[in-house]
């Protein structure tokens, strides 16, 4: 059994529930995990996952030593643990997740929260100059939080995950802002402040800084805020590091799965809320990607409604395929179509696999801009197509 599908089967068999970070901390200090230099704690609805990516290239471009953490991965859960640019090898993913299971014997902890153990474990082991942090889901219960961090970058807030964040902006906000300390730096990359962080800032005399009004990352994510919140990072973090380099290490970047155009033929993108979908929307406008038409091909988590992350683009799509995917995380696709077809007046169609959906669209719209969006996963299965490069 590959590594992949072993943690695979550990996320269904383990508990995934929400847990207080007390056991956490106290197999931190059993484990003699130590902190880096420096630790950036990264937490919001859209953007994370960009801006650590970027954080940590600018780092080790310019000679410091880094891990970075993210969720969800791609391909492979190999993805969210790297060291200087190269994911953990399979074999010492395993050993180290069967170290803290090992460890924790019959301690109650969820499946992200003993990966996360090995991550730090891991990060501990190599003596890295910093640790940049991407928080899965909310902030104040996630296991980043079980550290001090030197900064702290909230990306922005919009409604996500509220069946376990909550059902409004400032409930939300509460959860992110769990991650600040008292007298802390901190990034907020987005222009509105929800009121429940502002009270956070204010009671624990957070310094806060906002980004600036450049538009650099409209070369790269339009609309995403992460070039600004990261180059502001360096910034507070490193003066010393020159514009010019910082420059050189974002245009170097390449994130899989944000905005990522392929020869104008086909756009991935992990867009899988409407904040997303609408500055996905604003990225194919402005490209005028939309002039030959769109066929999607779309899926989506549970317990997301098809139909609020279609309506964005409903008047750029002509036609939907939902491919079958074996994940226990996704919805089902007679779900989806029905849900779509009651609701969007969209054709909407269910291929066996990926790869027949982007066969049957070129073969019936081939001038047509195949886009794939929706979730993580579905995004992971067109980048294990062995020809996508090739596209």
């Amino acid at each position: 059994m590959s590594v992949n599908n072993w943690l695979d089967k550990k996320v269904k068999d383990l508990n995934q529930e929400k847990i207080d970070l007390s056991i956490l901390k106290d197999l931190i200090l059993e484990l003699e995990i130590s902190t880096p230099k420096k630790i950036i704690s990264i937490v919001g609805t859209n953007g994370k996952g960009s801006t650590a990516h970027l954080i940590s290239k600018i780092l080790k471009d310019n000679s410091f030593s880094v891990g970075l953490y993210t969720s969800p991965h791609l391909i492979n859960y190999n993805e969210r643990i790297a060291v200087n640019g190269y994911n953990i090898k399979d074999e010492i993913l395993k050993n180290y997740f069967l170290k803290i299971e090992k460890k924790i014997n019959k301690k109650k902890l969820n499946f992200y929260q003993i990966l996360s153990l090995a991550a730090f474990k891991y990060f501990s082991d190599n003596e890295l100059d910093f640790w940049v942090l991407e928080a899965g889901l909310g902030g104040r219960l996630d296991p980043i939080n079980c550290f001090d961090a030197d900064l702290s970058i909230i990306t922005n807030i919009s409604l996500d995950h509220q069946d376990i964040l909550g059902n409004d902006i400032d409930t939300i906000g509460k959860e992110k802002a769990g991650i600040l300390r008292r007298d802390q730096k901190l990034i907020f990359g987005a222009e509105k402040i929800p009121n429940s962080i502002a009270k956070i800032i204010d009671s624990l005399n957070v310094d806060l800084h906002r980004i600036d009004d450049q538009n650099l990352e409209k070369d790269f994510y339009l609309n995403k805020n992460s070039i600004k919140t990261a180059k502001k990072a360096i910034e507070l973090i490193d003066s010393s590091i020159s514009k010019k380099n910082i420059f050189n290490s974002i245009q170097n970047t390449k994130i899989l799965g944000r905005c990522d155009l392929i020869k104008n033929k086909i756009l991935v993108d992990v867009a899988h809320n409407e904040d997303a979908i609408k500055n996905l929307k604003n990225f194919i406008e402005a490209r005028n990607l939309d002039k030959d038409g769109i066929s999607a091909i779309f899926h989506c988590s549970k317990p997301k409604d098809p139909s609020t992350l279609i309506l964005p683009l409903n008047n750029l799509i002509s036609e939907i395929r939902i491919p079958r995917i074996d994940n226990f995380r996704l919805l089902d696709e007679e779900y989806i179509k029905e849900s779509l077809t009651n609701h969007m007046g969209i054709k909407v169609f269910i291929d066996k696999t990926i790869e027949n959906s982007i066969s049957e669209i070129k073969l019936l719209k081939p001038n047509s801009l195949i886009l794939i969006f929706g979730s993580f996963y579905l995004a992971g299965e067109f980048y294990k197509l062995p020809y996508y490069k090739n596209v």
